[in-house]
């Protein structure tokens, strides 16, 4: 017989909208010798992160129209308390990108049943220049680094690459459509930049602020902290109050046969959009889109019935005009 543990460890895994959190989790679904619970906080009303763990072997919850850190609190509260139940080893919380880190921390230590073993902050290395420089942005976005016990770039080998076009300035960065890959243009193709060095490929900015910063590559084994049952010593929070932007988010229904370039353009146009994620009946049929002010991913979607895309955008007016791209009404 399996002797359960006294205290159920909770991992919370932060990080802004984006950041690849959802992905993560499907990796340590996927390594674990045993099932863990998870809660999947969904800023909205579809639950479009909690329908992509795709390794269901434990119970998955989700949590949405809210985040965890404030407006829902007591409902994770309640969910933390029905799964202690469920005789789980342990339970993984992912935040929603716009949550204060530090709140959680706070709910989830006190939580009933259960040891806070670590805050898991993921940060995209391709957007990072970018979310440091917005002034709306930047201190969230620093608060949920500096509440980590462990801090992770994603999208490393990508982030590396477009840097180092300053070292190799003839070279041109240019992604092959559909291939998710960047290759160089202009350069023969005998010619290829020197390989990246560890150092290179963690985001300098992100050292300065997270000196501990460690590379997660999405192929191979997860590094062993990453586990479950890894227990992280707490030295994160800096005691100084989180900013809380103010975010709006609405479910939208897209009209049928909406091309992938009129929505790419939608969000170029509207700088204040910063996640778009869903399902939409485009020209190809139904497919699951994933994008953000840095990335626009499209994928096949297992259903052939759109269920409308979670759209995410700073303040409380919403993206202006383009009615009929988006069907606000």
């Amino acid at each position: 017989m399996v002797e359960r543990p006294a205290l159920v460890p909770i991992t919370v895994i932060a990080g802004y909208l984006g950041a690849g959190k959802t992905t993560l989790i499907n990796r340590m679904l996927h390594a674990a010798d045993s099932p863990f619970a998870v809660i999947v906080n969904d800023l909205g009303e579809l639950a479009v992160d909690a329908n992509l763990i795709s390794e269901r072997r434990g119970d998955v919850v989700s949590l949405t129209n809210g985040c965890a850190c404030c407006q829902i609190s007591q409902d994770l509260a309640a969910q933390l308390d029905s799964l202690r139940q469920g005789g789980f080893d342990a339970l993984v919380l992912e935040a929603s990108g716009v949550a204060r880190a530090s709140a959680l921390r706070q709910v989830t230590s006190q939580a009933e049943g259960y040891a806070l073993a670590k805050v898991v902050t993921l940060v995209d290395g391709l957007a990072l220049e970018r979310l440091l420089a917005d002034r709306y942005l930047a201190d969230l976005v620093k608060a949920q680094i500096e509440a980590a016990d462990l801090v992770y770039q994603t999208k490393i080998e990508i982030s590396a690459q477009n840097r180092r076009q300053n070292v190799f300035p003839e070279n041109t960065p240019s992604k092959a459509s559909g291939s998710g890959i960047f290759h160089i243009e202009g350069a023969p193709r005998d010619r290829a930049l020197p390989p990246a060095s560890k150092d290179e490929l963690l985001h300098p900015m992100l050292v300065r602020i997270a000196p501990n910063v460690q590379n997660l590559p999405k192929l191979g084994a997860l590094p062993q902290n990453l586990g479950v049952g890894f227990i992280a010593v707490a030295e994160a929070g800096s005691g100084k109050p989180e900013p809380l932007p103010q975010f709006s988010h609405r479910v939208v229904y897209p009209r049928r046969g909406l091309a992938l370039s009129e929505l790419e353009a939608f969000i170029r146009r509207n700088p204040q959009v910063e996640r778009v994620k869903g399902w939409i009946d485009s020209p190809d049929g139904v497919v699951l889109v994933q994008a953000t002010r840095s990335f626009f991913n499209v994928s096949p979607a297992k259903s052939s019935t759109p269920q409308g895309l979670q759209l995410i955008w700073r303040g409380t007016e919403p993206p202006s005009g383009d009615d009929c791209v988006m069907m606000f009404c």
